[in-house]
């Protein structure tokens, strides 16, 4: 992306994509460890066959506590310009906008659909979590479909599941739980079609 802080955007558009015909929904996604296009190839599958188009940005990763170290203010400032790049030049349904990741990835996709202001539809929260007690009086955007999609060996990101719905239903979320054989990991795809369709609805998307 062009700017003060250039970021490599990874883009899938599944099969169905037509340029003159921008009604497809889109997620952005970001890995913790910063791997964008890792990240992005181990979704494909899932995405085309739920007609979703996938944003994975390069260079965020884990740093800490997401908006108090100096590295997260720039992560920010990054995220605002990266995002207006996204909106002003990628065709896309714009009332169809997620974001997700995995573990702090999520965490990360939470807080900007706080700090980033658009009518966010929802977001994959794939082993992730609110972050605690710091982060539950955030104005998180009101009325998204959030997928929670945890390993059923991950005690950690399941233990929090009660307490980070309390905080998102306040914002009139809908929440839907998804579970798989596994830990603290990337789901399979069928799992991750799952998800994808729950949050695109059964009317907008249906497994194949």
């Amino acid at each position: 992306t062009p700017g003060t802080y250039p970021t490599d955007l990874f883009i899938y558009y599944p099969s169905r994509f037509k340029a003159e015909d921008p009604r497809l929904p889109a997620m952005i996604l970001f890995h913790p460890g910063g791997k964008a296009a890792r990240y992005l190839k181990r979704h494909m599958v899932a995405a085309e066959s739920a007609g979703l188009i996938l944003i994975s940005c390069g260079t965020f990763r884990n740093t800490g506590t997401i908006g108090v170290n100096p590295q997260e203010v720039k992560f920010l400032a990054r995220f605002k310009e990266v995002f207006n790049h996204i909106v002003t030049n990628l065709k896309f349904d714009k009332k169809r906008l997620f974001m997700g990741g995995t573990s702090g990835g999520a965490f990360r996709a939470f807080h900007y659909t706080a700090w980033v202001d658009w009518p966010w539809a929802g977001v994959y929260s794939n082993v992730g979590w609110l972050g605690g007690q710091l982060y539950y009086e955030l104005d998180y955007a009101d009325n998204m479909r959030v997928a929670i999609v945890n390993g059923s060996n991950d005690f950690a990101a399941n233990a929090v599941i009660e307490r980070d719905s309390k905080v998102l239903y306040k914002h009139n979320s809908e929440i839907g739980i998804i579970a798989f054989e596994g830990g603290h990991q990337v789901p399979p795809p069928k799992t991750q079609l799952k998800a994808f369709n729950w949050l695109l609805s059964p009317e907008d998307s249906k497994e194949e």
